[in-house]
């Protein structure tokens, strides 16, 4: 198969994508295991899931 630079090029820009999503997913479940979890405002509630059940 031919050397394509363009291919290359793709492939990296994808592997950047897929790298810095996969980093904001760590950092997402990061903290939710730390308690970032619950918010309230006023008398309103939010609560995520806590994966330290699931």
């Amino acid at each position: 198969m031919a050397y394509d630079p363009r291919q290359q090029k793709r492939i990296q820009d994808e592997l950047e994508i897929v790298k810095d999503r996969l980093s904001k997913y760590y950092e997402a479940e990061t903290a939710i295991l730390t308690g970032a979890q619950e918010y309230r405002i006023g008398s309103r509630n939010l609560r995520r899931g806590d994966l330290k059940t699931h």
